[in-house]
């Protein structure tokens, strides 16, 4: 009967520990640096005591708390991935659209090296067409030259 008692209370007190589900909580987040407004993800939860008064033994209060339990551990795991891949994505939108950003600075930082060295930047598809159509002719009149 100690035994049993022991366990029940270990098992309550892990269920207040669990004793709610989680889900991911929509936030605006508005960036003025760059006049980007992004949603960022939070984990928000709820909960409450399940009523274990009809059960008479303690197989039903262990599997119920239990239950619970389980109930708020995968919640948790499943919402908490979905909240680290949603800002995953808003941060990377944020990167790519302010000027201030990590990946933003790294882009002008290397084409500001290939400059420097002679290089050019593409900034459209008809740019690198007619980098290519010039390729393309130099190398038909060297075969001219060379028949």
């Amino acid at each position: 009967m100690k035994f049993t008692n022991k366990c029940l209370a270990v098992i309550f007190l892990l269920f207040l520990l669990t004793a709610c589900a989680f889900y991911p909580k929509v936030v605006a987040n508005q960036h003025l640096s760059c006049e980007l407004v992004t949603k960022q993800l939070t984990i928000d939860g709820f909960g409450e005591v399940p009523d274990v008064s009809g059960c008479t033994d303690s197989d039903c209060i262990i599997t119920i708390l239990g239950g619970a339990a389980v109930i708020g551990i995968v919640s948790f795991v499943v919402s908490g991935s979905i909240v680290i891949t949603g800002n995953t994505i808003h941060w990377i939108e944020q990167e790519g659209r302010c000027n201030d950003g990590v990946i933003n600075k790294a882009i002008n930082e290397l084409s500001e090296s290939l400059i420097s060295i002679g290089g050019w930047i593409v900034e459209s598809k008809d740019d690198f067409l007619n980098w290519l159509n010039q390729i393309m002719s130099q190398k038909t009149k060297s075969k001219t030259r060379l028949s």
